[in-house]
């Protein structure tokens, strides 16, 4: 049975991103940026489910996305998703509203204490005192400071992991994502080695034929390339050169288009 489609639009834990795709198709995405938002949207349309966090998400985003049953949010909040157009398309929405509720409880309860009792000169003082200084005190005393201490050391802690799971979850999958780029050139450059020694012995006869006197043709020239690359050939290695080569005028990121004056190579070899 063919798997469903899902589409991941924020890194996650590689145990969970496994999990996933033992389960069904995925397309990832560590982050959607401009760069690669028509790649996401192209995914998106043909998704069943989507997974990920902090990214709007409405009809222009989900207009295509004719199949999409579920949209899952890694987050307890879910402030970026229009419900109503969900709603109005029946698409379900999962979100995690429970992940916080131990950890705000206590950041509140400590908030509330520490505006009349001054929980964070305790919990400093419990983080600096000896145990020797802590015995010396009495078991109310003693218990607030261990409290305080216990509350703040909690709430560093988490913080201290969400930081670190969200550095482990961009650099793992992005570099894992750059690793396959890695190989998908390496896996390109025989390719793009081949098409361009066909153009070369092309180019080469072309430049040659300067030398053959003003009264040879077009279809001579022709002729003479055909018996060293055929034309279908030849038409094949520009298409692969251009499409792995940015063309002549592209930025540092490789965007831009070729411009093909009337009358060059490309319309030649077609």
């Amino acid at each position: 049975m063919q798997k469903k489609q899902v589409v991941v639009y924020r890194a996650l834990p590689p145990d969970v991103e496994a999990d996933l795709a033992s389960r069904f198709e995925l397309s990832c995405f560590a982050r959607v940026t401009d760069e690669n938002r028509a790649a996401f949207l192209d995914a998106t349309a043909r998704a069943h489910g989507l997974i990920g966090a902090s990214l709007p998400l409405g009809e222009a985003e989900l207009a295509r996305a004719h199949d999409l049953q579920v949209v899952s949010t890694v987050s307890a909040g879910y402030d970026t998703i229009d419900l109503d157009y969900l709603n109005r398309r029946g698409i379900l929405l999962a979100h995690t509203p429970d992940a916080l509720t131990e950890t705000t409880a206590d950041t509140v309860f400590a908030l509330i204490l520490s505006s009349a009792r001054r929980v964070v000169e305790l919990a400093r003082y419990g983080m600096a005192a000896k145990a020797a200084q802590l015995r010396r005190h009495g078991d109310a005393r003693r218990l607030a400071v261990l409290l305080a201490t216990v509350i703040y050391l909690e709430a560093k802690a988490v913080d201290d992991a969400l930081e670190l799971l969200d550095l482990l979850m961009v650099t793992e999958l992005v570099g894992r994502a750059e690793r396959q780029a890695d190989k998908e050139r390496a896996r390109r450059h025989p390719r793009l080695a081949r098409a361009s020694a066909k153009v070369a012995a092309a180019v080469e006869i072309l430049l040659e034929a300067d030398g053959w006197g003003e009264t040879v043709s077009l279809a001579e020239v022709w002729e003479a390339i055909d018996a060293v690359v055929p034309r279908a050939e030849l038409k094949a290695a520009v298409t692969t050169i251009t499409g792995i080569v940015p063309p002549p005028d592209a930025d540092d990121d490789g965007s831009g288009g070729p411009s093909w004056p009337a009358g060059s190579s490309r319309s030649a070899a077609s």
